[in-house]
């Protein structure tokens, strides 16, 4: 009688203990970025494609960045050719180097002419996420306003740092985005996400506004690092997506040569694939 009366308290001791792991956060839309920077495989992302659902990827991210005006045109006509061979929900990323000083309004010809040049492809974003990285000189009102009348039913984002959030709150955009990097701590990701997501969440809340998060997933630990990200918040916070970003012209997934590249990560990609299915709520 003891011993069934000990079994019993250690299996209510065990389902108290997994009731208290951290759920992931469900229904988060996930996106795989595509740097144009260089020239894109067009095949390679052909052939990805057709595996984004299996991996629960919505779309892609295609990241369009400025760096000099030498390299524009070049970042521009690779866009455009990704844009032409995919199918898929697509978010446009555009931003500038961060070794550019000081943006100017003659920075956003660049910016105008992506929109544009995207616009002719009678293909909607499914949002415009903006980078500016540097101090601008010009009014985000503007860009905001260009993005609205170019394509009204795309949501806008504007990436932000947290001591930004407060100032950026009153303008006209849909949600902030954030660049996501787990802090060169000697702690777990799970400490780190216990302690930073209520931070991020209390600031974001009282804006109004939902948020998108990037991430550069390191290759040590990336379906852990991907897990806690999901972890700890409310379960009505407007998470909207996350983007596993690059800066290489290929998604992560099917990447296995560049520093960044996951292609041979099956935890990873088993996570992804059961991700809404199951909740493995393993540190």
């Amino acid at each position: 009688m003891v011993s069934k009366i000990l079994t019993g308290l250690i299996l209510l001791l065990l389902f108290v203990q997994c009731s208290n792991e951290p759920l992931e956060k469900q229904n988060v839309p996930f996106f795989l970025s595509i740097a144009t920077d260089e020239p894109v495989n067009i095949e390679l992302i052909k052939k990805s494609s057709d595996s984004l659902k299996y991996w629960n990827i919505k779309g892609y991210t295609v990241i369009v960045n400025y760096e000099n005006d030498s390299l524009a045109q070049e970042n521009i006509k690779n866009t455009i050719l990704l844009l032409k061979n995919i199918n898929t929900p697509f978010n446009l990323q555009i931003e500038f180097s961060s070794k550019i000083d000081t943006l100017t309004p003659e920075h956003l010809k660049f910016f105008y002419e992506v929109l544009a040049k995207v616009k002719t492809l009678n293909k909607n974003p499914e949002r415009v996420l903006v980078k500016l990285r540097s101090q601008y000189t010009f009014s985000l009102d503007e860009i905001i306003s260009y993005i609205r009348k170019t394509f009204p039913k795309t949501k806008i984002s504007i990436f932000a740092k947290l001591y930004d959030i407060e100032k950026l709150r009153s303008y006209d955009f849909d949600e902030f985005a954030y660049q996501y990097d787990y802090p060169p701590l000697q702690l777990s990701y799970r400490a780190i996400a216990h302690r930073l997501h209520p931070v991020i969440e209390e600031k974001i809340s009282k804006t109004n506004k939902g948020l998108f998060l990037e991430i550069f997933l390191m290759k040590k630990d990336a379906d852990k690092q991907l897990k806690n990200l999901l972890r700890f918040w409310s379960k009505d916070f407007p998470l909207t997506g996350i983007s596993i970003s690059t800066i290489y012209g290929k998604p992560v997934l099917v990447d296995s040569t560049s520093p960044l590249g996951l292609q041979n990560d099956y935890k990873l990609k088993n996570f992804l694939k059961n991700y809404g299915k199951n909740s493995d709520n393993t540190p």
